[in-house]
């Protein structure tokens, strides 16, 4: 709005003029040259008040949106920073006042105003020496809904690099994104650590593939300690369903496909103690037997080295459920709940695990999709969610997002001295050993990991098209290769987050809390 003064002059000049007995044409010429300067100076000192206020209200809307994702009483701060980082105070001699903020009791809506008094350029022959604007914008934060998946790297290098520190920045966006409150309406987090496999949780037996002798809701013992499996599984690679969210079809076994479904179950990842067991679990009646149920001869079997085998060493302090059969099967995923408490005990629980295995980033990613997908929906045992969760993808108001982080590249763990005595090439990961040729017939570890990194580049791609937000984060600088990778795989430019140290990281996690922040600007 503006007000410019009455043409009051104007007029008085004109009665003076018209009461003259000896007026001459210049006088009136210039009589009538007042108004019309008047009229012109009007239009142009009028656009100029309208565009000071397009800009005023700009600022405000800024101004706005950081006021609303502001926490911890910084609404204020991040409000006068953002507008006059906008609107700079004294810009063309313009005078402000405000911007004032007020927010409503329940804190779900915010409103701006501010005035600005712009001074004129031709109508100051009239006596108007300024024009006032006036702008105000209102911010909702809005209750749009969320399943967000945290995948994170547990494995031993985040012993170096500081998986106290992830921790600390995951509970941060928790905290950003949960506010003070216990549950938040249609919000829900899932949290997935990843090694060179993924623990799905034992709970999820039924899953698994059938074996001969072997049944589903047996024990899956495996050496003589009665260490049963934990709950990690391999990859299924052979139909390509380690790149989809097709979950397990649940009446057919792990190779053969039934009724005209590709999705087949899976194998229980259980770490081969023994150069000569690749493959083999005890039955019930603790018969060994081989992944199509044959019998074998039963190796010599303990947490240590086996005759010509490969030493199995205790993990994660030494706990029993890192030996033998769960070697490097790390932290059970947490499926999608509601609770904050839950989510922050979940990440709170995360540690990292020996070096053994490898790190397979791409089973992290679609484990973490997997728990979004509709196609799991009432398939995690584990899981208090409602019927209809996951929700399907494109839901309104709702989002499915991602956040994987990693400090490396997709590796196979090998130990020269131990593996090229063994022939086995490397440790034993998701997708077998190096000399399994399970992804390429090559055996070399350079072949292996470009394979592996092609399938996370097509599973970045698969899962972006289905609409899923994907946010990704380098941290403590591993290979530019994985960078580069990482950086493709995210939504956009802006959803990567190079973190070389643990204050970048803390940054990393805070601004992705703020984008996740959605609001709505209305006036």
């Amino acid at each position: 709005m503006f007000s410019p003064a009455p043409l009051c002059a104007v007029l008085d000049l004109l009665r003076r003029l018209r009461r003259e007995d000896k007026g001459v044409a210049v006088l009136l010429l210039a009589a009538a040259a007042v108004p019309l300067v008047g009229v012109v100076g009007l239009a142009a000192d009028t656009a100029r008040a309208y565009a000071v206020r397009s800009r005023l209200i700009d600022a405000l809307d800024q101004a706005g949106l950081a006021a609303g994702r502001a926490r911890d009483g910084q609404a204020q701060s991040d409000m006068t920073a953002f507008f006059h980082a906008n609107f700079p105070t004294g810009s063309m001699g313009i005078a402000l006042e405000g911007p004032t903020l007020i927010e409503t009791a329940d804190g779900k809506e915010l409103t701006l105003r501010a005035t600005a008094h712009v001074p004129t350029t031709f109508l100051s022959v009239l006596g108007v020496d300024t024009m006032t604007v006036a702008g105000a914008t209102t911010v909702r934060r809005t209750a749009r809904g969320m399943e967000l998946a945290l995948v994170m790297d547990n494995t031993n290098s985040m012993k170096q690099s500081g998986i106290d520190a992830m921790k600390t920045a995951a509970l941060t966006l928790v905290d950003i994104l949960y506010g003070d409150n216990a549950t938040l309406p249609n919000f829900w987090v899932s949290v997935v650590p990843f090694t060179g496999a993924v623990n799905v949780g034992s709970e999820n037996a039924d899953w698994l593939a059938s074996v001969p002798g072997w049944s589903p809701g047996g024990p899956y013992v495996k050496d003589a300690n009665s260490n049963a499996w934990k709950g990690c599984v391999e990859a299924r690679h052979q139909h390509g369903n380690d790149m989809t969210d097709e979950p397990p079809f649940l009446h057919g076994n792990y190779l053969t496909a039934q009724a005209g479904q590709s999705a087949e179950r899976f194998r229980p990842f259980i770490f081969p103690q023994n150069k000569d067991d690749n493959r083999y679990w005890m039955d019930s009646a603790g018969a060994t037997v081989d992944a199509n149920g044959k019998a074998l001869a039963a190796p010599a079997i303990n947490d240590k080295a086996s005759a010509g085998g490969i030493p199995n060493p205790s993990s994660n302090g030494g706990s029993s459920v890192g030996k033998g059969p769960n070697l490097s099967c790390g932290t059970p995923i947490l499926p999608l709940a509601a609770d904050k408490a839950a989510v922050k005990a979940a990440i709170n629980g995360m540690s990292f695990w020996p070096p053994r295995g490898g790190t397979i980033i791409n089973q992290g990613l679609v484990w973490g999709w997997q728990t979004l997908s509709p196609k799991w929906r009432g398939l995690w045992s584990n899981a208090a969610l409602p019927d209809d969760l996951p929700l399907d993808y494109g839901t309104r108001n709702m989002d499915k997002v991602v956040v994987i982080l990693t400090d490396g590249q997709n590796d196979f763990s090998v130990n020269d001295s131990v593996h090229k005595a063994s022939g086995l090439l490397s440790d034993y990961a998701s997708y077998g050993r190096l000399s399994d040729r399970r992804l390429t017939t090559a055996t070399d570890k350079t072949s292996v990991l470009n394979a592996l990194n092609g399938r996370l580049q097509t599973l970045c791609t698969t899962v972006k098209a289905k609409g899923v937000i994907l946010y990704t984060i380098v941290f403590n600088n591993p290979p530019s290769g994985v960078k580069t990778i990482m950086r493709n795989c995210a939504t956009s430019v802006a959803h990567h987050f190079d973190s070389p140290d643990s204050a970048k990281l803390r940054s990393a996690f805070r601004t992705i809390g703020s984008q996740l922040s959605d609001l709505r600007v209305s006036r």
